[in-house]
């Protein structure tokens, strides 16, 4: 079932989330190490991983292990975002999925810079994500293809070929490495509310298709984090958009 979501874009070195400049910090300043910190300690302190393995630039996930963008989607990314989601989503609903997707990026815009443009969160993203991002970083046909969705959507210029850095569209910003970087720089309440955006869009079975993969199996983990960690379903989601 993990091969759903692997592909090419899996770890490539051990140093895949590593870079050698240290990026600007963060809106809100801490004490804490930065994310490029986290990362690179958590990646070296693996004794006896693999050459390829690679640690989950997540605060205290544990994982380390070669399928890493099927780890985060997975774990730490609300299945709106997934560039794979299980099950598929019907022909006739990608135009609510893609605005969803738009949402999603309003929310972490609001969330971060306290702007309702996402053109502002690209300038942050840009300046403080894109060094953690590694330089041999993809993006893929299927989600270079969803990307140029987006920006049909958004009607935003479309560069033809989008690219992870430097960022040229809003639409990079659903990409999954951008993704979980943005969903780190949350506040606690307000990263729950990332990982439960969209859910009731994607748990409405007359918006996905028929598949002979459970979702529950898949995404139990997160689920559970949805629910508080007690075993019960998420709770209902206020709709963001029709």
């Amino acid at each position: 079932m993990e091969e759903l979501l692997a592909d090419a874009e899996d770890i490539t070195s051990e140093s895949d989330w590593s870079h050698h400049s240290s990026p600007q910090k963060p809106i809100r300043s801490s004490p804490e190490p930065t994310i490029e910190q986290q990362c690179s300690s958590r990646i070296s302190r693996a004794p006896g991983a693999r050459s390829r393995d690679s640690g989950c630039p997540v605060r205290e996930c544990p994982f380390v292990g070669r399928k890493l963008k099927f780890h985060v989607q997975s774990e730490h990314l609300p299945r709106i975002v997934w560039d794979n989601p299980q099950p598929p989503i019907k022909e006739e609903k990608f135009g609510e999925w893609t605005e969803g997707r738009y949402q999603l990026l309003l929310f972490l815009s609001r969330a971060l810079v306290g702007s309702e443009r996402v053109e502002d969160l690209v300038r942050w993203a840009e300046e403080v994500l894109s060094p953690l991002v590694p330089v041999q970083s993809q993006i893929l046909d299927q989600s270079q293809q969803q990307m140029r969705s987006l920006s049909r959507w958004m009607r935003w210029v479309d560069p033809g070929q989008f690219q992870l850095k430097p960022i040229n569209s809003p639409s990079v910003l659903i990409h999954w490495r951008y993704q979980v970087l943005m969903g780190e720089n949350l506040e606690p309440a307000q990263r729950l509310e990332f990982l439960h955006f969209g859910h009731a869009f994607m748990s409405n079975l007359d918006n996905v298709q028929s598949s002979v993969f459970p979702y529950v199996l898949l995404h139990s983990s997160n689920a559970r984090t949805l629910a508080g960690g007690s075993g019960k379903e998420p709770p209902r989601e206020v709709p963001r958009y029709t």
